[in-house]
């Protein structure tokens, strides 16, 4: 069964622009989430709701977590990652990055969580008259 057309007499854009996001995913609702913050308008039209598969997410990304304010929430249904060895051209071992020893040298921890947690904190973040389940939008030249 194919998924309705939103046509864009449908949304209602006002004088401003918006942001809009299609098949938002994880990296959508994230963007979803730092425009709500910075209070620009935006609208997300998904496809599912659940993405399954565990992940793992660097420390430099950490800080974006802080500024949404929700480090905490994804800090409680995370473990610390696995640990990364790095090697040059003679695989030599050049530095090595263990659970728990990243946090003094970059102030976070490599962690590990299942999918489908981190998407429904920043989808449930996202207020619900923002984002269209299952739509596809009509093409328009």
């Amino acid at each position: 069964m194919t998924a309705p057309f939103a046509t864009s007499s449908q949304l209602d854009y006002g004088d401003s622009p918006r942001v809009l996001i299609v098949v938002a995913g994880l990296a959508g609702l994230f963007l979803g989430n730092l425009l709500e913050k910075a209070n620009i308008p935006y609208e997300i039209f998904e496809r599912i709701k659940t993405q399954g598969a565990a992940m793992c997410l660097h420390p430099g990304v950490m800080p974006a977590f802080e500024q949404l304010g929700i480090y905490e929430d994804l800090m409680s249904f995370s473990q610390l990652g696995f640990a990364n060895d790095f090697y040059n051209d003679k695989l030599e071992t050049i530095a090595n990055m263990k659970p728990g020893n990243t946090e003094a040298t970059i102030g976070y921890n490599i962690v590990l969580f299942a999918r489908p947690e981190l998407y429904n904190l920043l989808f449930n973040r996202i207020p619900s008259h923002k984002i269209h389940m299952s739509k596809r939008l009509e093409p328009f030249d």
